[in-house]
């Protein structure tokens, strides 16, 4: 355990001081400081309340993962690591970014060359996961972290830089489970297996739902986004709220890839009747004000079907 002033030396000989965690509850996550100087700011992770102490697997397989990505400019930078010691566990040291891409939403309306852009620059970081075989099992908006936003006004948007954080989220196709709830795939949430689409439709949920995160936010700044106003309860209700949502906005009953899999027909609500074409999320988005063109895009990309939706090669 560590706490705010202690210092910790990591593999690299370098010195850290613990200035404060990154949540007001007790935080495993810490922002520090070189040091020797103080002029550079860095985040240590100690592991997950869910890593077992015997071998630290969660935390091994998070360090395993930076290593494996580190001459990658697109993936966020481990810069050293802290050994266990009989006070503490193994702790490692990260890129510092200056925000998440939650606190600029909700910052100001972003607008929607910034929204393109930044979520560019995801769909590159999710491309380098693909290409080596990897997904990215944990893609949600407090996971995409950003340097060079202006919380005042646009500015110049290359100015704008997003990267994902989280390696320990990245995995093979079909194995960890996909946490955020509000993010999960249709594949995910009716037991299909599941690959590296499941990585594009949570984009789509972040852009999309961004066209109700980000671009609903353009023209409703108060609504929470789709999907987060219905998670209330326990995690079992709330699995099942978004689960049955999905169901009735993506008409997934209807679907033979869901209601011929027993599996899946398992979990589709009793009782079960599909959207009219005027009760649609596309209608819903476009009577918001959210452009057409841009729910044409999304209708590609939040595809129900993995097989029918945009890969990440295909989204420009």
């Amino acid at each position: 355990m560590v706490d705010a002033g202690s210092y910790v030396q990591g593999e690299s000989g370098r010195k850290y001081r613990l200035l404060s965690p990154l949540s007001k509850r007790r935080s495993r996550v810490w922002i520090a400081e070189e040091a020797d100087d103080g002029k550079r700011s860095y985040v240590v992770k100690e592991p997950s309340p869910l890593d077992s102490s015997q071998g630290w697997p969660l935390f091994k397989h998070e360090v395993q993962m930076q290593k494996k990505f580190s001459t990658s400019p697109l993936i966020r930078k481990m810069e050293d690591l802290i050994p266990e010691t009989n006070e503490s566990p193994p702790i490692i040291v990260l890129e510092a970014f200056e925000q998440i891409l939650w606190e600029a939403r909700n910052s100001r309306p972003l607008t929607i060359a910034q929204i393109r852009w930044i979520m560019k620059g995801v769909l590159l970081v999710l491309w380098t996961i693909h290409r080596e075989g990897l997904v990215y099992s944990d893609l949600k908006m407090e996971n995409i972290l950003l340097n060079g936003f202006d919380n005042a006004a646009p500015g110049n948007i290359r100015a704008i830089v997003a990267r994902l954080g989280d390696c320990g989220a990245i995995s093979k196709p079909d194995g960890r489970r996909v946490s955020a709830i509000t993010y999960r795939s249709p594949e995910v949430h009716f037991g299909r297996a599941w690959d590296s689409k499941t990585d594009i439709w949570s984009w789509g949920i972040v852009i999309g739902f961004q066209y109700c995160h980000l671009l609903e936010a353009r023209v409703d700044f108060l609504s929470p986004g789709a999907y987060d106003s219905i998670c209330k309860g326990t995690m079992e209700e709330m699995t099942k709220a978004v689960r049955d949502t999905i169901a009735e906005d993506f008409n997934v009953g209807l679907l033979p890839y869901y209601k011929d899999d027993e599996t899946s027909r398992k979990l589709i609500a009793p009782g079960y009747t599909p959207k009219s074409e005027d009760d649609w999320l596309g209608e819903r988005l476009l009577k918001k004000g959210v452009p057409e063109i841009e729910i044409a895009f999304l209708i590609e990309v939040l595809h129900p079907v993995p097989e029918e939706r945009l890969g990440a090669r295909g989204n420009h």
